[in-house]
């Protein structure tokens, strides 16, 4: 089954902070994403210190709290109509 995107899964983003095993498996998956020309996805971002470990990592997409909470469809659209990147400078 082919894939374009892989995933990391959040219970080794969360704690990589913290874990020094869960941070070199998160920068393996994005190696390992790299050499074979895929998206790589972090879950479970919730603070501008984890976004600003992961694009030193070369990560290059995040979904979690830190961007946003889980809201409905319209609420998603507005929010997304008035993004911006400013709000979300990583700590760095």
């Amino acid at each position: 089954m082919p894939a374009d995107e892989i995933k990391i899964d959040k219970s080794f983003v969360m704690d990589m902070l913290t874990d020094r095993e869960d941070e070199v498996i998160v920068d393996a998956i994005i190696g390992l994403s790299s050499s074979f020309s895929r998206k790589v996805i972090a879950e479970g971002v919730e603070n501008a210190q984890t976004a600003a470990r992961l694009m030193d990592l070369g990560c290059q997409f995040a979904q979690g709290f830190f961007y946003s909470r889980p809201q409905p469809f319209e609420d998603a659209l507005v929010w997304a109509s008035t993004f911006s990147w400013s709000n979300y400078e990583p700590a760095r």
